[in-house]
């Protein structure tokens, strides 16, 4: 849910010209105002269109709406590997700066009983290490990859008819009633 993660996708993926269509040229690929918009309102945009959530089992569903279905998926699936790559990224940084720490901790002591709590520590950092970089499905197992969709999220066109139809016909009553009963003049 992290703005910043989003605006590194967002830019890593150049996602301005698909979620600022109507602003993009593509035929002379750049922006029909000269100015792209901020990254702010891509961020805003893309929250509006992608859900995530979590199953009482743990489960982590990514949800994403968007006009093109081949769009959502590729959407979907570089998210989880993005969330991955950085997590990873993540836990080597912090395993090295561990290791960095330890080590100077190491030589800075004369304990041999610290020495080992130290090197047993050393090597815990280097195997989560080599988990992180071995492990391509870091933090996250895909379960059931993306697909592309084959029936349309929304709008429920059928039922937009139905209520536009629903709410005119209560419409034309109301103005029936309206009209014979307290604008018409009333015969004595």
């Amino acid at each position: 849910r992290s703005n910043i993660f989003k605006t590194e996708f967002i830019k890593e993926n150049d996602l301005l010209p698909i979620l600022f269509a109507d602003d993009w040229d593509k035929n002379k690929m750049q922006w029909k105002d000269g100015e792209p918009p901020t990254l702010w309102s891509a961020v805003r945009l893309f929250n509006a269109s992608t859900n995530i959530s979590v199953d009482p089992d743990g489960l982590i569903n990514i949800t994403v709406e968007w006009n093109d279905p081949e769009i959502v998926a590729d959407w979907a699936n570089k998210m989880v590997v993005a969330i991955n790559n950085r997590l990873r990224n993540d836990a080597i940084s912090e395993a090295e700066k561990s290791l960095e720490f330890l080590e100077k901790e190491m030589t800075n002591t004369a304990n041999t009983r610290l020495q080992s709590i130290l090197s047993a520590l050393m090597q815990e950092q280097k195997e989560n290490m080599m988990l992180a970089n071995v492990r391509e499905e870091y933090e996250f197992k895909i379960i059931d990859p993306a697909v592309i969709p084959e029936v349309k999220s929304g709008p429920n066109r059928r039922g937009m008819v139905f209520l536009g139809f629903i709410i005119g016909l209560l419409g034309s009553i109301f103005y029936i009633f309206l009209r014979s009963y307290l604008i018409s003049p009333k015969p004595e």
